[in-house]
């Protein structure tokens, strides 16, 4: 009776062991990267399911926009986009994000968004 006591736990854990763990894409901040040729003003994001968004007022020509925030798990959802280019609105959506082929675990990634210009848009990840 005693060697099943000490046998049970050895068992439990070589159940437990045998199911592998995908890694998580984990996300801590937002950069809004404008390499068109016009300054970008109220640029506006956001994930319709969650209600995460972000903002940046003025993104001038060459410049980035970034803000982090506590580390999320990425969950595939779309992104939506508005902004104002000389007094006019646009908007753009569903984006989503390139997932990267290769997560890092242990660090947490970035969310992209790259203007090229105003017909060219693009959400990725950077680590």
């Amino acid at each position: 009776m005693r060697n099943w006591f000490y046998l049970s736990p050895l068992l439990l854990v070589g159940c437990i062991a045998t199911t592998p763990v995908k890694p998580q894409l984990m996300i801590n901040a937002l950069v809004i990267e404008n390499n068109s040729l016009t300054e970008l003003h109220n640029v506006k994001i956001k994930v319709e399911q969650t209600g995460a968004y972000g903002s940046c007022s003025l993104v001038l020509l060459g410049r980035a926009c970034s803000t982090t925030f506590p580390t999320k798990i990425y969950q595939g959802n779309p992104v939506f986009l508005t902004w104002e280019i000389q007094g006019q609105p646009r908007q753009v959506g569903p984006l989503y994000v390139q997932n990267s082929e290769r997560i890092q675990v242990g660090r947490d990634a970035a969310v992209v968004i790259n203007f090229q210009s105003i017909n060219d848009v693009t959400v990725k990840f950077r680590y």
